[in-house]
């Protein structure tokens, strides 16, 4: 079963102006999308620019791609204040 997206963070952009590497991100929190802006180092800008770039059924005449960082968590079993937090990329068609 697919999860939704509807609470997940949208990769939009990865762009390189001037030597200055950003992502843009688009992100809903109660009910106000927000686009984000933000700084990222030059080796995750070819990174990100990869993963946007990648289309494996682009001949077949699917919907546009969108790729979703699915963020997971656990608490640490030895300190309760404690939490681990993991992140990955998706991608949906």
């Amino acid at each position: 079963m697919r999860d939704t997206n509807e609470k997940m963070i949208e990769l939009l952009e990865a762009s390189n102006k001037d030597n200055i590497y950003s992502a843009v991100i688009r992100h809903k929190i109660a009910d106000e999308e927000l686009k984000l802006r933000f700084g990222i180092e030059q080796a995750d800008y070819g990174r990100l620019k990869r993963i946007l770039e990648f289309r494996p059924f682009e001949n077949t005449g699917v919907a546009p791609y969108r790729y979703f960082f699915a963020l997971s968590y656990r608490q640490d079993p030895d300190n309760k204040e404690l939490i681990f937090a993991n992140q990955s990329l998706t991608k949906q068609l």
